[in-house]
């Protein structure tokens, strides 16, 4: 029996939703490129052409400064551990686990809503002051806080800590009177029997800067280069990661112990339907874009099995406590939606679909070095 098909209704209300939200992106694309997007757009996604111009859109507004003086270090460790650097796990505790203030609430330069906390936490008697890029969950299909938290425990799988290329991302839980006073006062708790606000808290990352366009040559010649580049477009490719343009990859300054390339945003993925429209025109890290991997890295992912990747159906635990989602240890997936809750467990993970498509790309990755499609060094 033949699937049955979406009702066209249904699909053009996607394409709609897709181009509303990127419609800054595509109005600056047309402007930088003076050529025929909008009628490329338009037959692309089957629209009329008034739908790309039916609303005009500014640039981009800068970031702000923090909302107090940031700690030092700032910078994440691109070797081993150090006094001089912040180790991920370290980030990581203290976002998901240790009690934060919110210092301060800024808006980021991008059109998906995410907001820039300046937050503060005590770390061996001391105060610290970082920031983080805060998501709220809405079950969204593009820009959804959900696949931040799994794309950064994804990348786990095949490079280490000092490897990693998405910053630490996990879930946190905001107190809902101190979220409506401070960030948005029509907030609704995220989960019944619960006064929180749920969502992703990224760390943002410091004294990084915006990435250069690719360039073949220096991936030829510079090994630091070619590593850093290595390890962000395996990332991208294996989640599948659906807005990769240029301006969404950040890399460290000069002076850093090696380069890296970050990939900050990483709220479009897991998916091959559900993509920045600018995707379809220009060239993207959806696909593998370079022309070899590190050894070390292809190596880790051959190791893999399904279990591997299955493991990342529950990659978060709560436990719902006097109004709070208490982090707690993780036990088997029940049901198959990404964010799920049973009585008073609330999981957070992939589900089965994604799972199996990752684990697709894996496999697919590893057969274009079999081949030879994609060299090792």
């Amino acid at each position: 029996m033949a699937k049955k098909r979406a009702p066209d209704a249904v699909v053009a209300a996607a394409h709609l939703a897709l181009l509303l939200q990127f419609l800054p992106e595509i109005r600056a694309f047309e402007r930088e490129s003076r050529s025929t997007m909008k009628s490329t757009l338009a037959a692309l996604l089957g629209l009329p052409m008034f739908a790309l111009v039916a609303c005009g859109c500014g640039s981009a507004a800068p970031i702000p400064p923090p909302a107090a003086p940031l700690s030092a270090p700032a910078e994440l460790c691109v070797s081993e551990p150090s006094s001089d650097c912040l180790d991920p796990a370290r980030v990581e505790r203290w976002l998901s686990r240790e009690p934060l203030e919110l210092v301060g609430v800024a808006d980021t330069s991008g059109s998906s809503g995410a907001k820039l906390f300046t937050l503060s936490v005590r770390d061996s008697g001391a105060r610290r002051v970082l920031r983080a890029k805060w998501r709220e969950y809405e079950g969204s299909l593009f820009n959804d806080a959900r696949k931040e938290i799994v794309a950064y425990r994804t990348q786990q799988l095949f490079l280490l800590p000092h490897e990693y290329v998405a910053p630490p991302s996990v879930g946190r839980c905001f107190d809902l009177a101190t979220y409506r006073a401070r960030v948005n006062p029509d907030a609704q708790a995220s989960f019944a029997g619960t006064r929180c606000v749920f969502g992703s808290l990224s760390y943002w990352l410091e004294n990084v800067k915006a990435s250069e366009p690719y360039s073949g040559e220096r991936f030829a010649h510079d090994s630091e280069y070619r590593r850093a580049m290595a390890d962000v477009n395996t990332f991208t490719f294996l989640i599948q990661h659906g807005d990769t343009h240029e301006g969404n990859f950040l890399t460290t300054r000069a002076g850093s112990a090696h380069t890296r390339v970050y990939s900050p945003d990483n709220a479009i993925a897991f998916s091959p339907y559900f993509r920045n429209p600018l995707e379809l025109v220009r060239s993207t890290w959806y696909d593998l874009r370079v022309p070899a991997l590190r050894a070390a890295v292809v190596e880790r992912l051959a190791g893999l099995d399904r279990r591997d990747i299955e493991a990342l159906a529950v990659v978060e635990q709560y436990r719902v406590r006097h109004g709070a989602l208490m982090p707690m240890a993780r036990s088997a997936a029940f049901g198959d939606n990404g964010v799920r809750r049973a009585g008073s467990i609330v999981q957070v993970g992939v589900t089965r679909a994604e799972a199996e498509r990752l684990f697709e790309r894996v496999q697919l990755l590893l057969s274009k070095v079999r081949i030879g499609e994609v060299e090792v060094f």
